[in-house]
């Protein structure tokens, strides 16, 4: 019997989340888009006559994505034609990407199926209808107005209505807490939102993480499967280890912002106070929260080593299942590079954050913390050695603080605000990337140094100067830095030399009192360390 591979994915939904701005529009279409493959899935399946398990298969249903195998090629057509049919009128603006793939066999249908895909993606979407030259638009997305917002003295665009119009399901704070939804904040407005700011500091953070390898993973899997089906015969073997994976993935992913959740809640003085967070999108292998800038950091940086632990946990069964039925075999050669089996449950995640002011667009925020999450995974995997190929990627994290008019992504933010010409030479003020475990420039050792600045200890003031002076006139920062090093030395002597050791650490000078770069890389973690700093709360600034 032939089977049909149905593929789907919802694309461009940052920007759907993302427009507009306000934080209750965000979380309207955080529930929408996190129940889309659930209840909205079942409906359609209940309008085709389609049973779960019996007409159709998944092998991945979750994070806005359907990859499924029905035995019926005009069954897939219809949910084709249904299901898009939905997401475009409840999601305007989503760009959907959708193929149908017929063959013989499980494996056949979905090879040919994922070739269709990827050409799929690579096609421009035009969204219909198209707005004239005269159309009303709306003055915060500046797509086409369809309504006037009474509560808010402006017009609206048709996105935007609906999310007004979604009603609360709260499903995805489930996701990281038990704690009621009421409790997790929706409005940062100056005057009647209820974020939990720090007095009158409105810093917030928003953080993307994304799993690492997740492809490689997948190859391999892949490679299995095909191992096992050739051997056993079993086609649904396919079906069954894709969704295991899925699965496990899912749950590994829950548990990690659970455990990373507890940050949040430990930061709160009284157990019905308001969260000083609000998730976003957790699906796959990506999470996207938004946190109050100074908490960003530990978040963040709990969420990846529990990612980590979780992964290793949930994924072992799955791990167990390959090994059995590929006969004890633990190594298989993907693509001429040799990997061991044990990655099936070895997952980790860079991440990156982004630090900005709560009235500043939180779209081209997210560009900017999916480019820092990028630049996490290039250093991460440069780390990773041809040696190094049987081991998994190390998980990582970068992040920004935007003082900038413009939220630029981190290649301009590198070009603009980290680079600067010393003698010729191209320097950076920022390592880009630090590490949770050795390998990597470890983040704790960062974190440790800026524990010594405050009131009686290290200055801030003093080298935040050198930082501004160093894209001017490198050898005025040099003197200024040399003396900042004299007083230190002589009001905090001990912290000085805790200060040396720690930099030491981090990278490897020309000279004890040279300007802060490696001999090596010619990098800083000058404004790494000015942007720890600041974060903390209990850091008090001392003129010197």
């Amino acid at each position: 019997m032939q089977k049909t591979a149905y593929l789907f994915e919802a694309r461009s939904i940052q920007k759907y989340l993302f427009e507009g701005g306000k934080l209750r529009d965000m979380v309207a279409a955080s529930d929408q888009l996190d129940a889309l493959c659930n209840k909205p899935l079942e409906d359609v399946f209940t309008n085709l006559g389609l049973e779960e398990n019996k007409d159709i298969w998944f092998s991945r249903r979750a994070g806005g994505s359907i990859y499924a195998i029905l035995n019926s090629a005009d069954q897939a057509k219809d949910l084709s034609l249904l299901w898009s049919l939905y997401v475009r009128k409840h999601f305007p603006g989503v760009e959907v990407v959708q193929v149908l793939s017929t063959a013989d066999t499980i494996m056949a249908a979905m090879k040919a199926g994922f070739e269709r895909l990827a050409e799929q993606r690579n096609r421009l979407s035009t969204q219909f209808p198209i707005a004239g030259p005269l159309v009303r638009r709306s003055p915060r997305t500046a797509n086409p107005a369809v309504a006037w917002s009474e509560s808010r003295k402006e017009w609206i665009d048709e996105a935007t209505q609906i999310k007004q119009k979604i009603p609360n399901r709260s499903s995805l704070t489930r996701k990281f807490s038990d704690a009621p939804d009421k409790h997790w904040p929706k409005d940062l407005d100056t005057d009647n939102g209820d974020f939990p700011f720090l007095k009158n500091d409105r810093s917030v953070a928003l953080i993307h993480a994304d799993g690492n390898g997740l492809g490689e993973l997948l190859r391999l899997l892949n490679t299995a499967v095909h191992l096992i089906i050739e051997k056993t015969a079993d086609e649904q073997a396919y079906i069954e280890l894709y969704q295991a994976f899925s699965k496990s993935l899912e749950t590994a992913m829950q548990k990690a912002a659970q455990d990373a959740t507890k940050v949040l809640l430990d930061a709160r003085k009284k157990d019905d106070d308001m969260i000083p967070a609000r998730p976003l999108v957790l699906g796959g292998d990506d999470l996207t929260i938004l946190v109050r800038a100074d908490l960003a950091i530990p978040f963040t940086q709990a969420f990846c080593l529990a990612f980590e632990e979780q992964t290793q946990q949930h994924l072992a069964p799955l791990y167990d299942t390959v090994k059995s039925k590929l006969g004890g075999k633990d190594e298989l050669t993907v693509e001429g590079k040799i990997l061991k089996l044990t990655r099936l449950k070895t997952l980790t995640a860079c991440a990156g954050v982004c630090f900005i002011k709560s009235n500043q667009p939180f779209l081209q925020a997210h560009d900017l913390a999916e480019s820092l999450c990028k630049e996490a995974k290039k250093q991460s995997r440069q780390w990773q050695t041809n040696d190094d190929a049987l081991t998994c990627i190390p998980s990582s994290i970068s992040f920004h603080q935007v003082a900038a008019t413009m939220i630029e992504d981190v290649k301009s933010v590198r070009e603009h605000e980290w680079k600067i010409p010393i003698n010729g030479e191209s320097y950076e003020l920022s390592m880009g990337c630090y590490g949770f475990k050795d390998g990597l420039t470890n983040l704790a050792t960062l974190q440790a140094m800026a524990k010594l600045f405050g009131e009686n200890k290290l200055n801030r003031n003093g080298l935040r100067e050198v930082a501004s002076l160093l894209k001017d006139s490198p050898s005025k920062a040099h003197r200024r830095y040399k003396r900042w090093r004299e007083i230190a030395s002589k009001s905090s002597p001990s912290n000085l030399t805790d200060f040396d050791n720690h930099l030491a650490t981090l990278c490897e000078l020309e000279a004890i009192d040279a300007l802060p770069f490696d001999k090596h890389s010619r990098k800083s973690p000058l404004i790494d360390l000015l942007t720890i700093t600041a974060l903390s709360s209990q850091s008090i600034e001392k003129e010197v």
